[in-house]
């Protein structure tokens, strides 16, 4: 399980801090990059994290907010104190993810 865990982490961590060093490196396509990290990557690895984790060992609601807590760093690096906000939208995606394991995992056992 600590194993699994330590992957969540690095897994959210890599996606994270790759993406913004790749609008670093790239500049022409930050603009695209910065939408697609903010609005769609990352909202889906803050999902798929909890869902695999949860759809593996049951009910782990805490794990809903590694991906929040997680964010924080990488906003006030790469970002600005307004890009904060997007760790309570990573926060409610990683509560859907629980939550659609959890169910998952009930019609499973029926």
């Amino acid at each position: 399980m600590k194993k699994d865990v330590v992957k969540v982490v690095l897994l959210t961590a890599a996606v994270y801090v790759c993406v913004p060093l790749m609008n670093l490196w790239f500049p022409m396509t930050r603009r695209y990059t910065f939408l697609l990290d903010l609005w769609l990557l990352n909202p889906v690895v803050a999902a798929a994290g909890p869902f695999g984790f949860c759809m593996r060992y049951g009910a782990a609601v805490w794990c809903a907010l590694i991906p929040a807590v997680l964010f924080v760093p990488a906003a006030l690096i790469f970002y600005n104190d307004t890009a904060l906000i997007y760790a309570v939208v990573y926060l409610a995606a990683g509560l859907i993810g629980v939550i659609l394991a959890l169910l998952i995992r009930k019609r499973k056992k029926k």
